[in-house]
């Protein structure tokens, strides 16, 4: 956690965890914005920074489908009826915290970085408050990990269950789309600058935001 230029709070969801969650938002109380960095692979913060930045309980952040067999061979019929996929809702879980009432916004990245609990977390944060994403799409692999083993003693690994923003928009092998697209160059790797952290700031301290 820091604070950059034009009192704009920045935490780091690869080394944020639960316990830090509430020092966090009290060191940036009274900043402007927050920007979260999830150019990494968070550790389960999004249920307990999503209820800080929303007056609404219980606000619906993923919808999740699930594919559920319905006999244990393959039978005859269709696939319809054969099994049957349930539609449910995950939820931002209540708080009776103070809410955090600056901007937020989410840098996100096009690689094995931004993926799988990455986008749930943006999906989350998405609902609370309306964050904007800034960067480039991610990697629109989200869904759990569903295992088997196949003879030979090969393991299978596949995305076991739909998951939606919250109102049914694509997710998987779309990603997270950025509001404000930006990508690294060689021009600013080379020169030690992190341009997407950079167009964050400058977008927050925009007046047309």
């Amino acid at each position: 956690m820091k604070l950059l230029p034009g009192n704009i709070g920045y935490a780091d969801l690869d080394r944020l965890t639960v316990d830090m969650v509430d020092a966090m938002f009290e060191q940036f109380k009274n900043t402007k914005a927050i920007v979260f960095d999830d150019r990494t692979y968070p550790n389960g913060t999004a249920w307990a920074i999503a209820p800080r930045l929303t007056d609404k309980d219980l606000v619906v952040a993923a919808m999740i489908h699930r594919r559920v067999a319905m006999t244990p061979d393959g039978g005859a019929g269709d696939i319809a009826s054969l099994s049957t996929t349930p539609t449910f809702f995950e939820r931002i879980p209540h708080s009776d915290k103070w809410r955090y009432r600056g901007k937020t916004v989410m840098l996100i990245i096009i690689d094995e970085r931004t993926i799988s609990h990455g986008e749930h977390t943006g999906l989350f944060l998405e609902a609370a408050n309306g964050t904007k994403f800034i960067g480039s799409p991610t990697a629109g692999a989200n869904g759990d990990v569903t295992t088997f083993c196949v003879p030979g003693g090969i393991w299978i690994y596949f995305t076991g269950q739909g998951i939606r923003h919250a109102h049914g928009r694509q997710l998987q092998r779309v990603g997270l789309v950025p509001d404000v697209e930006v990508r690294p160059t060689l021009r600013g790797i080379r020169a030690g600058k992190d341009e997407v952290l950079d167009r964050a700031v400058q977008y927050l301290q925009s007046s047309d935001h």
